[in-house]
């Protein structure tokens, strides 16, 4: 998708902040730590406690004929049962205020990870915390709520029904307190937003990763703390007898219903078609509202009989919704909002099929007003690449990345609290979403390689450099050796095909650097070098072949023959790709190399490796025969050109009438897409290096390698199908007389030696791992048998 050279610029943040800023934001953090544990304090601990007692004051003041009558059981029910069942109710809200308050401290000071609290977005740390107690400060009224519902189901059990006929006491259903419209409404709402989320599901529409973990929360909000209701209640009955708290209870809980399906909802939309998610705070307000009116149109506090000095049950509870309302109009970045400005690093992924391509975006506001920016995607290894064109106009943010083919641009929306840019990112005639959510440390993203060594090593570094005298071109790269008194084995790493740095740089992944460091942590030298035109070394990689690439190989061995570090009778070449057919051409021509190692080598020809490869890949992609031999024969026209025609011009034509035919066979809406692909693939088809390629039979070279071979390809790589290559390899060697070589199909492994599903190249920067282990043992305990 985009592609950009490599550049050595990086950006850092600006040194020169004052420490009074600084001492200035430390102490608003502080100020709004404090508030933040304020409010939790109020809801958990204080409305927790005064929640039981305004109920059985309501309870006394409406029941009195009842209570009058039937002290001894009215004592049990009041003292006893419904106590009970409220202190399971209090310990819950005990213990969820004090973990809240418990891990708003952690996170205030650093002590634990913020991925431990971030349910379903990452977002600052106040952000975070608002999120998770704003679920939990209704989570926990619907769990009271439920306690008082399933308490009054029980009532039956406990009162007669002549005596409740006299009484506040008959059991209603749902429907005696909350419209049949108003019922119809929510059901509507509900079952609406869940479908939706099916389609979007089911459809792949989704624009960011975790869909079924942002579909299930509006349904385990309610779910879950129902269930614990529920069984609190069933644990210890607590029998209730007041249907004007069943009024209010039952209500709110379809508030609260509506307000988390439509929450989600608004959720859904933005980050499905990039809109600011401004909404969410006219919802909250709105939903506060809904429950004011609810509670007060039920009119729950004036019917029945109340006695003199009888606790306001309407008082009460409207205290109580005052607190709601503080809990629920929290600000939503922990009460300190950041200033609507898209200055600062943004980390986050354009959603390409079948692939999340991860980018860095860094945006500052010049002194005139303008703004500069860079970009970085870490999966292609490039670094602070420039950005043009950036505007910033009404919350609508665009730029394009300078000098890349289809000229990239991302346009979206700045969301309202300055958190994320969402929006569409073209290039050429594809468009893609995307999506960036602010860096909250200032560092742009960093992908997960656990593999990839850290520092300090038990060996040494070293940067080296040495000369092809016969090519005229210097070559630079990386040593490592080995702390050992006595001179160490080594080996050359040969990359694969196309301009690689030193450490084989791909998808994100240095396959390169984990094989030095585990080969020179056994006691094997190790050295690695950029390709020609690549970093330090000079050249041009697309100029040359694989004959030349040989002879690069051959001076790095000569180089290590003049270290004394190094055992010059046990240097070998461990190829990769492409490497696995210079390293045999490379040995044939020294007998200075004492073993070679075949990573994903080739065994056949050129273009009957890409003939292969396309199709494995178009068959793991899904496609039908038909299109996979349609493929086939494109590309035999294409490689047939190439091999055909010598003249410059006259290849360059042919070739583009081959590409205008392949293009015209296709429906019109792939005619763009397919169109820029192919004009790309032209300027390669061109080099001599490609010439080269796809005329080169391996296996006449292979015959005549006389030193211990090792070839090994995973039964997951789509670029070297490994059953015909190893086939062939194998074939080539026995007929050549060699009788020191080791044939390994791995299986699970793909073409980088990942454990992988597909293979596909999508797959590549998605893994973890960067080598597989039982790849790298194999490896090392072969080496170490040739080299005792």
């Amino acid at each position: 998708m985009v592609s950009a050279g490599r550049k050595s610029l990086t950006y850092s943040r600006p040194l020169c902040v004052s420490h009074a800023a600084e001492d200035s934001e430390v102490t608003m953090e502080w100020i709004d730590f404090s508030l933040y544990a304020a409010l939790i304090a109020t809801f958990w601990f204080v409305f927790a406690l005064r929640t039981p007692q305004f109920v059985l004051g309501m309870i006394a003041g409406r029941n009195l004929d009842w209570l009058t009558s039937n002290k001894d059981r009215a004592g049990a029910l009041l003292r006893g049962r419904w106590l009970a069942g409220s202190r399971y109710f209090l310990w819950f809200c005990y213990a969820w205020g004090t973990l809240g308050l418990f891990a708003l401290s952690a996170v205030q000071v650093d002590a634990v990870p913020q991925s431990i609290l971030r349910f379903v977005h990452g977002g600052p740390k106040w952000e975070v915390l608002k999120d998770v107690n704003s679920a939990m400060f209704i989570s926990g009224l619907l769990c009271y709520f439920a306690c008082l519902g399933v308490a009054l189901r029980r009532i039956r059990d406990e009162v007669p029904l002549a005596q409740r006929r006299h009484a506040s006491l008959q059991p209603r259903s749902v429907g005696h307190f909350i419209p049949r419209w108003v019922r119809a409404g929510t059901y509507t709402v509900v079952a609406v937003h869940l479908a939706a989320w099916m389609v979007v599901g089911t459809l792949g529409l989704y624009p960011v990763p975790g869909f079924w973990v942002r579909f299930m929360a509006p349904i385990g909000y309610s779910a879950i703390f129902i269930v614990i209701a529920r069984a609190m209640v069933m644990w210890r009955p607590s029998r209730l007898s007041n249907a004007a708290e069943r009024r209010w209870g039952v209500r709110f809980a379809f508030a609260a219903l509506v307000y988390v399906q439509v929450r989600f909802a608004i959720q859904l939309y933005g980050e499905i078609a990039g809109a600011p998610l401004g909404m969410d705070r006219l919802l909250h307000l709105g939903v506060v509202l809904c429950v004011l009116l609810m509670m007060l149109g039920s009119a729950p506090f004036s019917r029945g009989r109340q006695t003199d000095g009888a606790p306001s049950a309407g008082k009460s509870s409207l205290a109580a919704l005052g607190i709601l309302i503080v809990a629920l109009l929290a600000p939503p970045s922990g009460l300190a909002q950041q200033t609507a400005t898209p200055a600062g690093v943004w980390n986050g992924a354009i959603s390409l099929p079948g692939a999340e391509l991860v980018v860095s975006v860094n945006l500052q506001q010049k002194d005139d007003g303008g703004w500069s920016g860079t970009i970085d995607i870490p999966i292609q290894n490039a670094k602070g690449i420039p950005l043009a064109n950036i505007a910033v106009d009404a919350g609508v943010i665009s730029f394009s990345i300078t000098g890349a083919p289809g000229n990239p641009t991302f346009k979206g929306a700045l969301s309202e609290d300055a958190d994320t840019i969402s929006g569409d990112f073209t290039q050429g005639p594809g468009r893609f979403m995307f999506r960036l959510t602010r860096s909250q440390t200032g560092q742009a993203a960093a992908l997960n390689r656990p593999q990839e060594p850290k520092p300090p090593f038990p060996y040494d570094a070293l940067e080296v450099a040495f000369e092809n005298k016969g090519a005229g071109i210097r070559l630079a790269g990386a040593l490592t050796l080995p702390r050992s008194s006595t001179p160490a084995p080594a080996v050359v790493l040969i990359s694969g095909s196309g301009p690689q740095d030193r450490d084989e740089s791909i998808a994100g992944h240095k396959p390169f650097l984990v094989l030095a460091d585990y080969l020179t942590r056994r006691g094997v030298a190790v050295l690695r070098v950029d390709d020609r035109g690549v970093g330090g070394s000079t050249g041009n990689t697309f100029n040359s072949t694989s004959e030349d690439f040989a002879t690069d190989a051959l001076a790095a061995v000569e180089y290590l023959k003049g270290r004394s570090e190094i055992h010059a009778g046990r240097i070998g070449l461990i190829g990769h790709s492409e490497g696995g057919l210079v390293a045999p051409l490379a040995a044939t021509k020294s007998s200075d190399i004492a073993f070679i190692v075949l990573m994903a080598g080739p065994g056949l020809p050129g273009d009957q490796i890409l003939y292969s490869q396309a199709a494995a890949m178009m068959k793991a992609g899904g496609a039908g025969d038909a299109a996979i031999d349609q493929n086939r024969r494109i590309q035999e026209e294409f490689i047939n050109v190439v091999k055909s025609e010598k003249d410059p011009a006259v290849r360059d034509s042919s070739l583009r009438a081959v590409r205008d035919k392949a293009v015209a066979a296709l429906a019109d809406d792939a005619k763009p897409v397919a169109a820029q692909q192919l004009e790309a693939q032209l300027k390669m088809m061109s080099t001599a290096w490609f010439s080269h390629f796809v005329a080169y039979d391996p296996r006449p070279v292979l015959r005549n390698v006389k030193c211990p071979v090792l070839a090994m390809i995973g039964e997951n790589d789509l670029q070297v199908p490994y059953r015909e290559n190893l086939d062939e390899i194998e074939a080539a060697l026995k007929s050549g007389g060699n009788t020191d070589y080791t044939i390994a199909a791995l299986p699970g492994l793909n073409h980088l030696f990942q454990t992988s599903k597909t293979g596909l190249p999508s797959e590549y920067s998605q893994i973890e791992q960067t080598i597989a282990p039982r790849a790298l043992d194999m490896i090392g305990e072969w080496i170490e048998r040739r080299v005792r």
